[in-house]
């Protein structure tokens, strides 16, 4: 098959096309087959791949140089996006996304502000404004406690399998409480799900409790459009009677499993 030339093409839609290649590879796609269907070459999707796994989607961003213009926020706009965020689920405000993510940041600032800008920046703003999600577990593997890497070894791969039988999606989930900057009033809890890609989903409340989480659970089944698999550290919440009946009646769409419980020793060291 012959190879288009990518460089012909404008800088985001280079990237996007790098995005989709990536993307393609980690959900199962050989190198060899993805370099057929986007009609690039095996040596660039090698390139793109090895690229994204040492620096994520930062290494797929087309570079600054040759774009007709750089897009930023000005403080203002910058300070009512973080109080929409905190306010306001995405379809709240007309959008067509039921939770957070950088697809739907972008949308919002081309909607409200005019404003067109990269996923890539799109996660720096999401940083920079305090919505920092707690690091899943799984890229901490190596240097985790041994009750973690034992939860790895002994039961993971049998939760991995029974997600692959019932064609579902796993993903980790934590909440976080957070301050915004350029909204200091603001106390509240970050609930956000990622994917083993790093792709994030988030919804901003004022307090985490079982109400809260089947209303995360049931924006993340749309989010998603398949079956998931959760993997969260133990909450109190997760052992509530609504949240547990919650569960009980969606088991088909949606399990959750419990990350290992840290030892008090182990605590300061383990990261969900």
């Amino acid at each position: 098959m012959k190879t288009s030339d990518a460089r012909t093409l404008s800088p985001d839609a280079q990237e996007a096309i790098r995005m989709r290649v990536v993307a393609a590879v980690g959900e199962g796609m050989t190198q060899g087959q993805a370099a057929k269907v986007f009609g690039v070459s095996r040596a660039s999707v090698n390139a793109w791949v090895k690229k994204h796994r040492e620096q994520g989607d930062a290494g797929l961003e087309s570079q600054s140089r040759g774009r007709p213009r750089q897009t930023t926020l000005k403080k203002s706009q910058s300070a009512a996006t973080v109080r929409a965020l905190c306010e306001h689920c995405p379809d709240a405000l007309g959008l067509d996304a039921p939770l957070w993510t950088r697809e739907a940041l972008c949308e919002y600032l081309i909607k409200e502000h005019d404003t067109e800008i990269s996923l890539w920046t799109a996660t720096r703003y999401i940083k920079r404004w305090g919505f920092l999600p707690q690091r899943p577990l799984f890229q901490a593997t190596r240097t985790a406690p041994a009750p973690v890497r034992r939860w790895f070894e002994r039961e993971y791969p049998a939760i991995h399998a029974r997600a692959l039988a019932h064609k579902a999606q796993m993903l980790w989930c934590g909440d976080a409480a957070v301050t915004p900057d350029k909204y200091p009033e603001f106390k509240g809890v970050m609930y956000s799900a990622i994917t083993a890609r790093n792709e994030l989903s988030f919804m901003i409340m004022p307090a985490f409790g079982p109400e809260s989480f089947t209303d995360f659970a049931e924006r993340l089944l749309r989010l998603r459009g398949r079956n998931i698999f959760i993997m969260a550290a133990q909450h109190p919440v997760y052992e509530s009677q609504q949240v547990r009946a919650w569960l009980q009646k969606n088991q088909q769409r949606m399990q959750l499993h419990h990350l290992p419980a840290p030892s008090p020793e182990d605590a300061p060291h383990l990261i969900y």
